[in-house]
């Protein structure tokens, strides 16, 4: 087993594709697919916009001991607002690799001051934000 270490182990960066991808993300939701059926389900029913984007990317975000941390990125925008959606995919799930590999990757647009504008699926209405051509500016 080697000395590596969440801490010591090299973050992926994401290819010019996906930080196009990325590009305009307002806030960032922990929801395997299901939850995010669930959260479109619910929000189309109330009237509220929701378009889901058909391209999605697997990102991984590091090896560690010889296995891939590795996540699924999707995006949805909802009321105009372009939310990504993450789910760790791999065996192997080390939520310090994913939240540096995020603050590397994401662009300044997904912040709420000094902070990842993030949230799981049961608290998804936190990361749309009240005014979104104000926090986009």
């Amino acid at each position: 087993m080697s000395d590596q270490t969440p801490e010591t182990v090299a973050l992926n960066t994401v290819s010019a594709e996906v930080a196009k991808f990325l590009e305009g993300v307002t806030g960032v939701v922990e929801a395997n697919s299901f939850e995010t059926m669930c959260l479109w389900e619910r929000h189309t029913m109330h009237g509220r916009a929701w378009e889901e984007v058909s391209t999605g990317y697997g990102a991984t975000v590091a090896v560690l001991h010889d296995r891939p941390v590795a996540l699924s990125l999707r995006i949805a925008i909802v009321e105009g607002q372009k939310v990504l959606f993450i789910d760790a995919t791999s065996e192997l799930v080390d939520w310090k690799l994913i939240d540096a590999w995020l603050e590397k990757n994401l662009p300044a647009s997904a912040y709420d001051g000094d902070r990842i504008n993030r949230s799981d699926a049961m608290n998804f209405a936190n990361v749309l934000r009240q005014n979104p051509v104000a926090a986009a500016g």
